[in-house]
C-alpha cells in the first residue's frame, strides 16, 4: 500500500469475479471523476471498455487508507497473439477511441505522471549533470545533454500551438485483451 503504482487484486465472490483497484497516492479526485465521464464516452461509442461500480452511496470510488478504491468486474480474456486479424482489430478500436474522444478537452493530471513537464526534463537533466557525474562517463552525459537541447528546440516553439487532447498513452499488445482469439478487444 505504500508503493507508487496502482495495485489490482482479482477476487472471486458468491456474486462474481472482480478487481480491486488501489490507486496509487499520486491519484487525485478531479482525476478519477475526469476518467468516469471519459469512460462513459467511450462506452457510448461501442469501445468495450470496463467501468468502475459504484459503491452503495452511489460514489465511482471508496478510499482505504487515503487511497483511492475501485472494484470493476473482471474479465476472461486472451492476450494478444500477434495475429493479422488481432492487429486489424487493435487499430479499428484505437481508431474508435480517437474519433470517441477528438473533441474531449484534456483531464486533469494526478499529482505524478510518466509524461513528465518540461520543467521536470530540466530538472532531471540538471540532476544528471550536477550531481550524477560521478556515476556516467563525461562524453554520455555529454550526448544526453545534447540530445535533450535538440528536442526542447524543436518542442517548446511548437508547444503552445499543439491541439491538446486525451489519448491512450499506454497502447501496447500487453494492455489489450481478446474475448477469443478474434473477438472483442477490450483496452
Amino acid at each position: 500500500m505504500g508503493g507508487l503504482f496502482n495495485v489490482n487484486l482479482k477476487i472471486t465472490t458468491t456474486s462474481g469475479k472482480y478487481v480491486i483497484r488501489v490507486h496509487s497516492g499520486l491519484s487525485c479526485k478531479n482525476h478519477i471523476n475526469a476518467q468516469k465521464v471519459v469512460l462513459r464516452k467511450l462506452k457510448g461509442y461501442g469501445i468495450p471498455v470496463l467501468t468502475p461500480l459504484n459503491t452503495k452511496t452511489g460514489s465511482y470510488f471508496s478510499k482505504l487508507y487515503n487511497r483511492f478504491v475501485q472494484l470493476t468486474p473482471f474479465v476472461e480474456g486472451i492476450p494478444f497473439q500477434f495475429s493479422k486479424e488481432q492487429a486489424y482489430k487493435c487499430g479499428n478500436i484505437l481508431r474508435k477511441f480517437h474519433d470517441a474522444l477528438m473533441d474531449e478537452k484534456e483531464i486533469p493530471t494526478p499529482f505524478w505522471s510518466n509524461y513528465p513537464s518540461c520543467e521536470v526534463l530540466k530538472k532531471g537533466m540538471d540532476r544528471l549533470k550536477e550531481q550524477q557525474r560521478e556515476l556516467h562517463e563525461p562524453f554520455l552525459i555529454k550526448e544526453v545533454e545534447k540530445i535533450y537541447q535538440t528536442v526542447m528546440e524543436q518542442w517548446l516553439p511548437k508547444a503552445n500551438s499543439l491541439t491538446k487532447l486525451i489519448i491512450h498513452a499506454d497502447w501496447h499488445p500487453w494492455n489489450v485483451l481478446f474475448d477469443n482469439d478474434n473477438g472483442k478487444i477490450y483496452p
